[in-house]
């Protein structure tokens, strides 16, 4: 069985993307799981995969880490 995706649209830019993090049956982890976590934000939901690199990138600048 291969992994389930949800459409999903960017709280942050308004475009549509492909989530697979809530339904992976299979073990397949969604695109997201190969990203460092970032800290918890209450209420934003998942965000596009340009939108979430930036928001990475902007929290390890923020912490003096390179991505």
């Amino acid at each position: 069985m291969t992994g389930i995706t949800h459409h999903k649209t960017c709280p942050r830019c308004g475009s549509e993307f492909s989530c697979g993090a809530d339904l992976s049956q299979d073990g397949h982890a969604c695109w997201c799981n190969d990203l460092p976590p970032l800290k918890y934000r209450s209420g934003e939901g998942c965000l596009c995969p340009g939108c979430l690199r930036a928001l990475v990138a902007d929290e390890a600048a923020a912490e003096g880490k390179g991505v």
